[in-house]
């Protein structure tokens, strides 16, 4: 009988020791988090961009300045550039973000190429001539047309307001050094004399070279219930001040910056009757500031071209403003029957001094 129990208890003990043996393996938590990384989408995007096509875009600005009559520098994080009084490696080093018209966006600041954003807005480079007033910032972001921003309006808050620039040779060449192209300036810097440059106003406004200012919803004529106005591509027609050619801001050249800073020998008489327009988004409109070309101080004109419901009917309204607070002057319509029913009318999303 004991040999019979020891028999019995060795065969159990062997049993449950198969048992044991076969039971799975639990996966780890490590193999499980590590399938879980290989999965995740990554953040980081490969950009279009290199040291090379950085230094062929700073040989690019070098000869563009003398062009326009400016003078560049390149901005990095490191050097303490200032721009309309703003430190802007600080901004780069605190990630602020900007505006592009009107509408906040988050930038990634001067990338490694290997270490672009997916989500937010490359600026692989930035020029700036404090002088002129004017910077400009690079941009690429994956699978987008690359996009160069200017700003002229004075930071707020330490935010850079920028808009896309009218400049389509700068645009171009931009797009070019992105895809590995040359770039080739509309004329060799070194055979353009300033006064080749700065010729006379008369002769300059005459050739096609101005980009323009206001675009197909403005041009036309317009009625108030007190006169009228046309607009065209660049210029404001109004039969009580006469014809007022309108340019855009950028179009400033050095000299013209000067004679705004004080220096009235840097001044053009033909041009003391341009306006010098800038394009901004703002309560989801899109506005054209108009002042004048030699003008330091003051707001100057606002347009805006509005669809209202009027009558059951979508009617383009312009709307003309005014004053730091861009109060309402007159609403202006495509005929004179609608100005005479609707010119007295106030829209609710329109600011007038009394509502302040």
């Amino acid at each position: 009988m004991k040999s019979w129990g020891i028999v019995v208890a060795v065969s159990v003990g062997f049993t449950l020791a198969s048992c044991r043996s076969q039971q799975p393996k639990p996966t780890t938590s490590t193999t499980a988090s590590s399938s879980a990384v290989a999965h995740k989408p990554s953040a980081v995007s490969k950009l279009k961009w290199n040291a090379d096509k950085a230094k062929s875009l700073e040989t690019y600005m070098k000869g563009f300045g003398p062009l326009m009559q400016q003078n560049y520098s390149k901005v990095d994080a490191k050097t303490a550039t200032k721009w309309r009084g703003l430190d802007l490696s600080k901004v780069m080093q605190k990630k602020t973000p900007i505006t592009i018209d009107g509408h906040q966006t988050t930038v990634n600041w001067l990338p490694k190429a290997s270490r672009g954003s997916r989500t937010k807005l490359n600026v692989v480079a930035v020029y700036a001539d404090d002088h002129a007033g004017i910077l400009y910032l690079f941009t690429l972001k994956e699978n987008s047309v690359p996009r160069v921003l200017v700003s002229q309006a004075a930071p707020q808050k330490q935010v850079l307001s920028t808009t896309e620039t009218a400049n389509d040779e700068l645009k171009k060449a931009f797009a070019a050094i992105v895809a590995g192209k040359p770039a080739t300036l509309p004329a060799k810097a070194n055979d353009t004399s300033s006064s080749q440059i700065a010729a006379s106003s008369s002769n300059a406004a005459s050739q096609p070279t101005h980009a323009v200012v206001f675009d197909q919803s403005f041009q036309g004529t317009w009625y108030s219930q007190n006169g009228q106005m046309t607009i065209t591509g660049n210029s404001i027609q109004n039969p009580e001040y006469g014809n007022q050619p309108v340019y855009d801001i950028q179009e400033r050249t050095a000299n013209d910056t000067a004679a705004l800073n004080g220096d009235s020998t840097k001044m053009d008489p033909a041009k003391e009757e341009w306006g010098a327009a800038y394009r901004f988004s703002q309560d989801g409109k899109s506005w054209v500031n108009v002042r004048g070309w030699y003008q330091s101080a003051g707001a100057g004109g606002f347009y805006a071209v509005t669809n209202r419901n009027l009558g059951g009917k979508t009617v383009p309204v312009l709307e003309t403003a005014s004053g730091g607070g861009m109060w309402v002057d007159r609403n202006y319509y495509p005929t004179q029957a609608l100005a005479n029913q609707y010119g007295a009318t106030i829209y609710p999303d329109e600011h007038t001094a009394n509502s302040q």
